[in-house]
């Protein structure tokens, strides 16, 4: 009889050694399969940074005619000379929309390159970047973010006397940035009708971009 209750015994022990063994093993296959689409799920999406790095920018004069030639002329005549399509670009990369303006100087009055005392004042000469003479173009910049200086004559020699050749127009939403391509611009001598022996006069225009 205790045979047989030992033998009862152990065959429970054993079926519910087995049940809990199955009961473990559906446990670990439901744990993995959560897992899994736990993993599925956060590979979905990936973010990446980007970085740009930009450099300084400057404010330069790009272009300038090397030489500018006044017609041949007589005492007491008005000699022209134009740039026609020698350029004068103005070029503004700073990203600051802080305007700018090229003005233009003679450093000395007109002279003689045989006898420096032969001389023509600078009074007597003057440029026409004004309306109706010479043309501003964008090259980069946007239609309208230049303007020219008035039309009119030297004071003088040296900075003292320099005059407004172009700006940025600050009224506009670029103020100037970018280049801008000036052509056309007009010079008048009025050659003094006493004090001017025949000889070949020389000076120099210094063009200054701030």
């Amino acid at each position: 009889m205790k045979d047989l209750f030992r033998s009862k015994l152990a065959k429970e022990t054993e079926r519910q050694r087995q049940g809990l063994f199955f009961a473990l093993m559906i446990f670990a296959v439901v744990g993995m399969s959560i897992a899994t689409i736990q993993t599925s799920l956060a590979g979905t999406t990936a973010d990446a940074n980007f970085l740009q790095n930009v450099t300084a920018g400057s404010l330069s004069l790009d272009s300038a005619p090397s030489q500018i030639n006044l017609a041949a002329g007589s005492p007491g005549s008005i000699t022209n000379a134009n740039t026609t399509t020698s350029g004068i670009v103005s070029n503004d990369t700073r990203g600051s929309l802080a305007g700018w303006a090229i003005t233009g100087f003679f450093n000395t009055n007109l002279f003689s390159a045989a006898d420096a005392n032969l001389q023509i004042p600078i009074t007597d000469m003057s440029w026409y970047p004004g309306t109706g003479n010479a043309v501003i173009t964008p090259i980069t910049g946007d239609a309208g973010g230049a303007v020219a200086g008035a039309n009119g004559a030297f004071g003088g020699t040296a900075s003292g006397n320099s005059k407004t050749l172009m700006n940025s127009n600050n009224s506009a939403t670029n103020k100037g940035a970018g280049a801008y391509n000036m052509t056309n611009l007009l010079f008048n001598l009025s050659i003094p009708i006493a004090t001017t022996p025949a000889a070949d006069y020389k000076t120099n225009l210094r063009l200054t971009i701030a």
